[in-house]
């Protein structure tokens, strides 16, 4: 097949808009993590714990994957997509609102675990639900993370931008 009818297949299946949606959260997610150091540094945290958040953010990615079927099993995927929707949001107004440097940490440590956790749960939604030929898995795959690539390149340069217009 080509790729033109791969998408008119998805498009029955309402792949576009769920790619789009979950590529412009984590493109967001991954577009700051570059100033979340540089934030955290600002805000009078110890430059040698800046890795010590990082490090205890890989610690919650594996407890969320380890447990991510429990959130599978309990919400359908529009509750999932409406909880991300809210605790996203959530989080950039609390990292905005608050000044207390090891509570922003430990704000980053929890999202960006998370962040990274879910992924799986995502992948398995896909492959389990926006794919009406397996033989074309990886296809549908590439196709969503070249979305949220596209999302990636896109919001770290808006957001520098944002950063040397006006500030953190």
């Amino acid at each position: 097949k080509s790729i033109f009818q791969i998408f008119q297949d998805t498009r029955k299946l309402n792949f576009l808009p769920f790619a789009i949606f979950t590529g412009a959260i984590l493109g967001f997610l991954v577009g700051e993590s570059a100033f979340r150091n540089i934030y955290l540094q600002s805000l009078g945290y110890p430059v040698i714990l800046v890795g010590f958040v990082m490090g205890l953010s890989r610690v919650v990615w594996f407890l969320v994957g380890r447990y991510i079927h429990l959130i599978e099993d309990k919400l359908t995927m529009k509750q999932f997509l409406l909880f991300e929707m809210f605790f996203f949001t959530f989080y950039y107004f609390l990292v905005a609102y608050l000044s207390n440097p090891y509570i922003i940490a430990s704000i980053f440590i929890t999202v960006v675990g998370y962040m990274w956790g879910r992924q799986q749960l995502i992948t398995n939604y896909v492959l389990n639900n926006h794919i009406s030929d397996k033989n074309y898995k990886a296809t549908i795959l590439s196709i969503k993370e070249q979305i949220s690539y596209l999302f990636q390149f896109i919001i770290p340069i808006s957001i520098g931008y944002i950063m040397s217009t006006y500030s953190y």
